[in-house]
């Protein structure tokens, strides 16, 4: 359930980092590829917890799964987030990849 519940937050905070206008226009409106790669990388996480839970996949497939996913998310971090981290929108973003990277953590399959 602790995976579970960081894999939602990590959406959470990281739809709130793409949607904020601060200085300029939000992240949807400067870069929409890049914003909807992230959010497809951190919904992809969501899979680890759901899958492990649900039963419908083996724990070891769907944490590999919420693992790419969380790889999507910290490349979209490296090449648009990491320049703007010291600003808000960077907190933002910067907490939902440590949200999604301890929901992976925390997820099942990890140690398989």
């Amino acid at each position: 359930m602790l995976s579970l519940g960081l894999a939602v937050l990590a959406v959470l905070l990281l739809e709130l980092g793409l949607a904020l206008d601060f200085e300029s226009a939000s992240l949807w409106e400067l870069v929409p590829t890049w914003s909807a790669l992230a959010t497809v990388g951190a919904l992809v996480v969501l899979v680890a917890p759901l899958g492990a839970l649900t039963g419908r996949l083996p724990a070891r497939t769907a944490w590999r799964t919420g693992a790419v996913g969380a790889a999507a998310l910290a490349t979209f971090w490296v090449l648009v987030a990491l320049p703007i981290a010291p600003t808000d929108r960077g907190f933002w973003l910067t907490a939902a990849l440590a949200a999604a990277a301890a929901a992976l953590w925390s997820a099942p399959g990890r140690t398989e």
